[in-house]
């Protein structure tokens, strides 16, 4: 793709990352190595571009998303995994990646609750560091047993799949959105006492 976009002098990547790229996701480290060495190919990538102005390097860093991903997932936690409040639907992430093909950024962060980890990250990352691993802790003791299972590591998944996954809950989306907002701004307060004390 580099050569074409070189031999013509224009073009853009579009760079699927996570929040999990700002803020590392507690027991998912792989995961986490994955999307924080994804951001920084993206930097020096945008870097080895920079005589190029007409390509384009974009970062897309959304919450979690209802896709079947979770079913085909391996897990080893002894729980049955589901998705946290604020999940978003596909074709809300889709949306944001075909804008970008008119109207290119450096990053896109989509959902409230990925807005309020980025910003909380900047301001108190050890705090928010914390903070997630709290979530994590609380989301996975809420739920229900079940068994180990590779997913679709080794095998195919034996089920159909799709593009969403069905565990969406508008209404609770609603609520994390209200959360995210009061959690971005307390910790972006708590942010700049902690600056101005420094």
């Amino acid at each position: 793709m580099l050569p074409i976009f070189l031999a013509q002098d224009h073009g853009t990547f579009v760079n699927m990352i996570s929040v999990g790229g700002f803020v590392a996701t507690p027991y998912a480290a792989a995961y986490a190595a994955s999307k924080f060495g994804l951001r920084g190919f993206s930097k020096a990538l945008r870097g080895e571009l920079s005589k190029h102005p007409r390509i384009h390097v974009c970062d897309v860093y959304p919450t979690f998303v209802d896709t079947p991903g979770i079913d085909h997932a391996a897990n080893y936690t002894g729980a049955k995994l589901s998705l946290p409040p604020g999940a978003l639907a596909p074709e809300t992430v889709a949306k944001a990646v075909v804008r970008l093909a008119d109207h290119p950024r450096n990053t896109t962060v989509v959902g409230a609750p990925a807005v309020a980890m980025k910003v909380g990250h900047f301001f108190v990352p050890n705090l928010s560091a914390a903070m997630m691993n709290g979530f994590m802790d609380r989301w996975t003791d809420k739920a229900e047993a079940g068994p180990d299972s590779s997913g679709a590591l080794f095998d195919p998944p034996g089920s159909v799949s799709g593009i969403e996954g069905g565990r969406r809950h508008p209404d609770r989306r609603r609520k994390a959105a209200a959360v995210g907002v009061a959690a971005t701004a307390g910790l972006a307060v708590l942010g700049v006492l902690r600056w101005r004390r420094a």
